[in-house]
């Protein structure tokens, strides 16, 4: 036994180089396998641990509902903790402001008890909490608590605003959804929303968790929920699921265990095909040795012990260099990750420790499987090989392609001659190289699909600035806010048209049409007009219905509905004629129309083409929308002009699309640095992994070199044979790495785009 070990060990010493390489290879190896266990613990624990605290606790909300539906939920043993919130009141400002109710439960759910920063929640009916951002947009800078604001409010659009005085109570903190936007929420007292709200026109969303004795997993959790809610009859679609907080909170189902089997799987084939090879190149070389051994007298089981000795003598040496420093680079990036995400959110992760023994034993384990898988057919070979054939073995030289079969070879005969000597250990290199890139093209892949700033086209569909109307369709109280006494006097017109385009440094000026539709039971909707670049655009970008073309929609003055996921829902079906009738505020025009399609979804509720806007004879000026575009120097200039163009203006939204942009990428910041810290090791490991097999290869053809040069081969040949052999191994590795690499890394973008990932 101490005899075979010996033998093991002076072998390594003997061929020192090469085992240094093949101790380099595990230890990457065994980085990269524990890296990815202590990210998937760490992120498993991360959630679990920050789950309520970013999600809330809540597992679902049934919107719209009523005190009598909250009596029947509480009749039932499923349902438990359930709270109450409501909507109160809109404030008139610049912004979006709005007053909520949540009770204890609701906020507990929420975790808006979390975001109080100082004092205490609105208890009478004339205390409010709110964000120094929603005071701020409301006109009050620098708000602490005891001091008295006066907003103006109201409950709906058949309601005058008010002028109301409020005690500020709380201050609370800004939430993600309200960083960088104009939208903000404060809390009031249920006394306040009784005193605003009449008791039959009040509705509730009804937030609520699951009692244990319900039996469900993350994968049935939605359609349990949902025939929770109609068993108390409320209807599928007013019921709200808190997906990701019942994702890690629940037993996971078979697809997410199904999903973690195949990384898991995809980890373990990556390590194992990368320590083969290597082993595959710097063993086999040795045949010639066990050979001899067998000579004088040591059996095959001897030769198999001794091969599996050599390499786990390696294997101990990388293994525990690897999980260690494995560890501290997880440990290291995913911290780093926690604390970037936290300079960005309002939310904070509670940073976790991804120091356990488990993912760090799995790591270990993979890795030693990987190096006795890699092991498995030197050991076979050595133990088979008769000493004779040890002797005249020289790794299947072969074919007509055979250097001994040419008397007179230049260098383009050697190195083709060299590629043809071990065919199958190159195509085996070289598919074993590429298999290392696969992972890494598909992650990039999908990573580089990611696009801010097609999301913020989304938004801001052209240029610099985008110029709206900023209108109601129902305001009763205030008639004046309503999109048909807005182009009574449209701030958008002809006029303003041309001084925007007379300031100096615009490069473009893009306009679109609005207009008023009337359905027969004289609802109001709006319609948009687009041209053929936007109309064209808006079929590659959304979900279509109907067979949708320019020229044909303008032809024959078709309507498209604006939201393609309600088209049935909302009663409508292809090929119906409509009795509507148009308006532009000063005429209305009755007309039969037909609906030709969907597109899903755009701002208003309808769309045609300018064709079939010329065609319904609207004499005023709709103009919606002005998309401004200059330069990136003068857009700090411009829009300053274009604000003190609409200074007096009530009805007008100025959005820029720079600020849109950063917003975007706010949001996929944190994935994005998650995702290419993972390509750093993932790509290190893996050209590290190229180069050891390359080096290794060189090592072991050494004899062949000198022998060469013996002949007469100058050192510039050698570099140029060695440089074009090279070559083969690195194009042979891009062909493979993405001819496998790049339709899975479209798959997983299709995949992604269908789903609304990024």
């Amino acid at each position: 036994m101490k005899v075979i070990t010996n033998i093991a060990l002076k072998n390594n010493r003997k061929n020192r180089t090469r085992s240094i390489l093949v101790i380099i290879s595990i230890l990457l190896t065994t980085i990269l396998l524990t890296v990815i266990s202590c990210f998937a613990y760490g992120m498993i624990k991360s959630q679990k641990v920050n789950a309520e605290a970013i999600y809330g606790s809540w597992y679902g909300a049934l919107n719209g509902v009523t005190e009598d539906d909250i009596s029947e939920i509480n009749k039932r043993g499923e349902f438990k903790n359930i709270g109450r919130a409501a909507y109160a009141a809109e404030v008139m400002s610049d912004g979006n402001l709005s007053l909520y109710f949540f009770d204890e439960t609701a906020r507990s759910l929420t975790n808006t008890d979390d975001r109080l920063k100082r004092g205490r929640f609105p208890e009478s009916a004339n205390e409010i909490a709110a964000s120094e951002e929603f005071f701020a947009v409301a006109g009050y800078d620098n708000v602490q608590t005891g001091d008295t604001v006066i907003l103006s409010s109201r409950a709906d659009l058949n309601s005058k605003y008010e002028e109301e005085e409020f005690v500020v109570c709380g201050i609370l903190a800004e939430t993600d959804t309200e960083v960088n936007t104009d939208t903000y929420s404060a809390l009031i007292s249920e006394e306040y929303l009784k005193n605003k709200v009449s008791e039959e026109n009040q509705s509730y969303i009804a937030y609520f968790q699951v009692s244990d004795s319900v039996e469900m997993t993350t994968d049935s959790a939605e359609e349990v929920i949902k025939e929770l809610a109609v068993k108390c009859g409320i209807p599928e679609d007013r019921v709200s699921i808190n997906n990701y907080y019942i994702l890690w909170q629940l037993d996971p189902g078979i697809e997410t265990i199904s999903t973690c089997a195949i990384i898991a799987i995809m980890v373990i084939v990556f390590s194992a095909v990368v320590i083969y090879n290597i082993f595959q190149i710097g063993l086999v070389q040795k045949i010639r040795e066990y050979g001899k051994l067998k000579a004088i007298g040591t059996t095959g089981r001897q030769l198999r012990k001794i091969v599996f000795r050599e390499g786990m003598s390696l294997a101990a040496v990388g293994i525990p260099l690897g999980a260690l420093l494995g560890y501290f680079i997880a440990e290291g990036t995913y911290t780093w990750l926690i604390d970037q995400s936290n300079s960005i959110n309002v939310a904070q992760y509670e940073t976790v420790s991804l120091l356990n023994i488990l993912p760090i034993s799995v790591a270990i384990l993979l890795s030693v499987l990987t190096v006795w898988l890699a092991l498995k057919k030197p050991m076979r070979i050595a133990a088979g090989i008769s000493p004779v054939e040890a002797m005249r073995y020289q790794e299947d030289i072969k074919g007509k392609h055979s250097v001994r079969k040419r008397k007179n070879t230049g260098v383009a005969g050697l190195i083709r001659a060299g590629l043809a000597q071990n065919r199958k250990r190159n195509v085996a290199t070289i598919l074993t190289m590429g298999v290392s890139c696969v992972l890494f093209i598909v992650i990039a892949n999908f990573i580089g699909n990611i696009d801010n700033e097609y999301d913020a086209r989304k938004e801001v569909e052209h240029g610099q600035f985008e110029i709206s109307l900023d209108y109601r369709l129902r305001d009763t109280a205030y008639p004046e806010n309503n999109l048909e006494n807005i182009l009574l006097d449209n701030p958008i017109n002809e006029d303003v048209i041309e001084k925007i385009k007379a300031i100096d440094g615009v490069t473009e000026v893009k306009t679109r049409k609005i207009f008023l539709v009337y359905d027969e039971n004289g609802n109001k909707q709006t319609c948009a007009v687009f041209d053929r670049e936007d109309f064209d655009n808006e079929l590659t970008q959304s979900k279509i219905l109907g067979d949708l073309d320019y020229d044909i929609a303008g032809e024959n003055g078709g309507f498209i509905y604006g939201w393609a996921n309600f088209f049935d829902e909302n009663g409508y079906s292809l090929g119906d004629t409509m009795k509507i009738a148009v308006s532009d505020g000063t005429q209305n025009v009755d007309i039969s129309v037909p609906v030709i399609g969907a597109v899903g979804s755009i701002d208003q509720d309808w769309l045609i083409t300018e064709e079939a806007y010329n065609k319904l004879g609207l004499s005023s000026e709709t103009y919606g929308y002005i998309w401004v575009d200059c330069a990136e120097k003068d857009r700090e200039r411009i829009s300053g002009e274009i604000s003190e163009l609409f200074l007096d203006e009530e009805h007008i939204d100025i959005t820029e699309y720079s600020e849109v942009l950063e917003t975007s990428r706010l949001s996929t910041r944190m994935v994005r640095l998650a995702s290419y810290a993972f390509l750093i090791i993932i790509g290190v490991i893996g050209f590290m992994n190229m180069a050891n097999t390359m080096i290794t290869s060189v090592i072991t053809r050494r004899q062949e070199y000198g022998m060469l040069q013996a002949v007469g081969m100058t050192k510039r040949q050698l570099n140029i044979m060695l440089q074009a052999e090279g070559m083969v191994f690195t194009v042979g590795t891009v062909l493979s790495a993405s001819v496998i690499g790049i339709p899975l890394g479209y798959v997983l973008f299709k995949y992604g785009k269908a789903n609304g990932f990024m």
